[in-house]
């Protein structure tokens, strides 16, 4: 009934015959016979067996998550602007960057503008190249990049890492102390809510392959021991070369790569509370080698387990000191606080606290 003529079978085959008016049409491939097969026998009396084989799970790319989790808190929790630009730069934008004097960084022989062949070995210039241009359409600019960057290799091609970079700045001159302050609320925010972690600060001379770094507003951030970036306020002398007159800017920097290859944080949950929360404010005053987390990891550590908040708010800056003002919060789970408890409670952080040659306001 199908046309196809068939002989005995030969060593358990079916040897068939297809003529030529269907050889030319619908039977042409050995998947054809066996369709026809199925047609005359009734496909429904086809057996249909369920597939048996490993399940293997993808595994999603780390680098990738982390770089999902620090776009949705740099857009979502601090209102940051990404920005999207080439992996090169121009000639002009090395020298104005001051990049020249570091050797051996890659150029490509059919970059896509002819203008702008050089790689870029971070991604902190892509965004201050355009600096200018963005302050004179706003007061202040608060940007990020999740991109590229590249670096000579020892024997071969470059090496190519995933950097995250970030800038904040200012068309009124100022206190670069505090837009570096400022950014660092927004690497918490980020780096908090990526990787449940708040990095730390280490102050530092900003390396040769990041000249745009001020050379004593410079800072490591560090998570788990680890160095992951650097942030500081933006060399004076580079804002000239940027077009700008007046003006201050900040960036921080981190390797992405760094950051997915540390074991991911989780946040710290506790049961709501249903009596109140007591609340004192202490101020310190310190010297300028006594950093900000080394008094709050001394509160911490000397406080009673009702310490459940530690949250700086002011600083006042003199000649060879500042004072440091911090909100501090006790709260206790099955009852309420006693003037007694806080006022014990505050006598055991001061004395700590003093311990580190710092004195209470």
């Amino acid at each position: 009934g199908n046309g196809n003529g068939s002989d005995a079978s030969r060593d358990g085959c079916l040897l068939v015959d297809v003529p030529s008016w269907r050889a030319t049409r619908d039977v042409t491939l050995p998947e054809d016979l066996v369709e026809e097969v199925g047609r005359m026998l009734g496909y429904d009396k086809v057996p249909t067996p369920t597939p048996v084989g490993p399940l293997i799970v993808a595994e999603r790319d780390p680098t990738l998550q982390i770089e999902e989790r620090l776009r949705d808190a740099l857009c979502m929790r601090a209102a940051a602007t990404e920005i999207f630009s080439y992996s090169t730069l121009s000639d002009d934008a090395y020298e104005r960057m001051g990049l020249e004097s570091a050797p051996g960084h890659p150029t490509l022989a059919n970059a896509l503008q002819k203008d702008a062949s050089r790689l870029r070995p971070a991604v902190a210039p892509s965004l201050l190249i355009h600096l200018e241009e963005w302050l004179r359409l706003r007061p202040e600019v608060l940007a990020f990049e999740l991109g590229k960057a590249y670096a000579p290799g020892t024997d071969g091609p470059p090496v190519e890492r995933a950097e995250a970079a970030l800038l904040l700045a200012r068309r009124e001159s100022g206190d670069s102390r505090d837009l570096v302050r400022a950014l660092r609320g927004v690497v918490d925010v980020a780096l908090g809510a990526a990787l449940g972690q708040m990095p730390r600060l280490q102050r530092v001379t900003p390396p040769d392959s990041s000249p745009w770094l001020h050379p004593t507003r410079a800072a490591s951030l560090s998570l788990g021991g680890q160095v992951v970036g650097l942030m500081g306020a933006v060399a004076p002398d580079l804002l000239p070369r940027l077009g700008l007159a007046a003006g201050e800017a900040a960036v921080a920097s981190f390797d992405l790569d760094a950051l997915a290859a540390l074991p991911a944080g989780g946040s710290d949950y506790r049961a709501v509370s249903r009596f109140p929360e007591s609340r004192i404010d202490l101020a310190f005053v310190a010297g300028y080698d006594i950093t900000t987390d080394a008094l709050i990891d001394t509160i911490r550590q000397a406080g009673p387990r009702t310490l459940v908040r530690v949250q700086p708010f002011d600083v006042f800056r003199m000649d060879d000191e500042r004072s440091l003002a911090f909100h501090l919060g006790f709260q206790a789970a099955d009852r309420t606080l006693t003037e007694k408890d806080v006022s014990k409670a505050r006598a055991r952080i001061v004395k700590a606290v003093e311990k580190l040659g710092v004195r209470l306001r």
